[in-house]
């Protein structure tokens, strides 16, 4: 059995078995993933430093573990089932949209113009440069 999958990874190199099991420890959320709302100091160093340990709210828990079950809010539940039915406010309808005319804030354009020149929080400049020291 083992010659069978070494022999399948020689042929298909580019696959990828184990993307679908959702985030391990040490992944990093796409930017666009948390570009749906303003974050704590501590959840911002959860994303960036990949440990939900600093994670101060449900939803920032369920995407790094990449499980509703943790969200705080509808926002969070229409990020990771992709569906903006779930939505309550415009900048989670714009992420998931890609377009920035639903943004009710600066930091949703921030995000999906990749321009931390439209950021209203610290929070929004530490991961679209991805420093933690922006983090409030």
């Amino acid at each position: 059995m083992l010659s069978f999958l070494a022999a399948f990874f020689i042929v298909a190199p580019g696959f990828a078995p184990f993307t679908e099991l959702g985030p391990t420890a040490g992944d990093k959320p796409d930017i666009m993933t948390v570009g749906y709302r303003m974050w704590s100091g501590g959840d911002c160093k959860a994303f960036l430093r990949g440990s939900d340990s600093y994670c101060t709210t449900g939803d920032c828990k369920a995407i790094m573990r990449g499980s509703d079950s943790y969200c705080d809010t509808d926002d969070c539940k229409a990020i990771l089932r992709k569906s903006d039915s779930y939505c309550k406010t415009g900048d989670c309808k714009a992420i998931l949209r890609k377009s920035d005319s639903y943004c009710t804030s600066g930091d949703c354009k921030a995000y999906l113009r990749n321009s931390d020149s439209y950021c209203e929080s610290a929070t929004c400049k530490a991961l679209l440069r991805k420093s933690d020291s922006y983090c409030d």
